[in-house]
This record gives C-alpha cells, structure tokens and sequence, in this order.
C-alpha cells in the first residue's frame, strides 16, 4: 500500500486486550485516526509489520543487547533512520521509503536521534 493518505488515518491491529482499551482508542479518535482490527485468528493480515519487527529485533536489538532504555532508544531511532532513508525495499520498487512517502520520514528520525542522544548527554552528566 503506498497511498500515505492511508498511511496517516487508519491504524491497524490484532485483537489484542490493550487496542480495544478506552484510553488507547480516545488517543487514536483524538487525532481523527480510524482504528481497523484484524479478524481473530488471521495472523497473515499483519505480515507486513511482524517482518519489520523481526528484521528490527535481528538486526538490530538482539546484536547490540543494548543496556540501558535510553541506549535501546537512540539504537533503534538510529537503525530507522538507516531503514527508512538508506535501505532499500523490494517492495517498494527498490526505493527507500523517504523517497515513496516524503522527507518527512527522514526529518522524524533525524529529529528522534538529536532528542535521543541529548537526552543520553545530559543523564551522563547527572550521573
């Protein structure tokens, strides 16, 4: 699917207990984003998302055993900038996805890692 209109409006999930919980669908309602659930028992509805995660947990999160949340966040902001900015997908046509879906996917991530490694700066010097 490479309509980004999409993309921004709907959200997509299993039936797991905390998605149909009345604090997590006000947040969605709250920014005018339709909520789309999978039928029970239809895993290959997610397939797409379940690959990104395994590539994101063996690529990246399993490697580097990172020891802190901090160091886990600014590893995985830094493994989406490279995933989204400079890695290309089959199916996409072989393109990354900032050049499908727009610059804003890599001005996100670049903001993400700035937030990330100043926020880790100031706890080492609290430290």
């Amino acid at each position: 699917m490479t309509d980004s209109s999409y993309l921004r409006q709907n959200f997509n999930t299993d039936q797991g207990s905390q998605f149909p919980s009345a604090a997590f669908t006000e947040i969605l309602h709250a920014h005018n984003i339709q909520i789309s659930m999978d039928g029970k028992g239809r895993a290959s509805d997610n397939i797409i998302i379940e690959r990104f995660f395994r590539s994101l947990k063996y690529e990246n999160v399993y490697r580097y055993e990172y020891k802190s949340l901090p160091d886990l966040k600014l590893g995985i902001a830094r493994y989406l900038t490279q995933y989204n900015n400079f890695r290309i997908h089959g199916f996409l046509g072989y393109k990354t996805p900032a050049s499908v879906y727009g610059i804003l996917a890599k001005e996100v991530a670049i903001n993400n890692i700035l937030v990330y490694t100043k926020r880790n700066q100031l706890l080492k010097k609290a430290v």
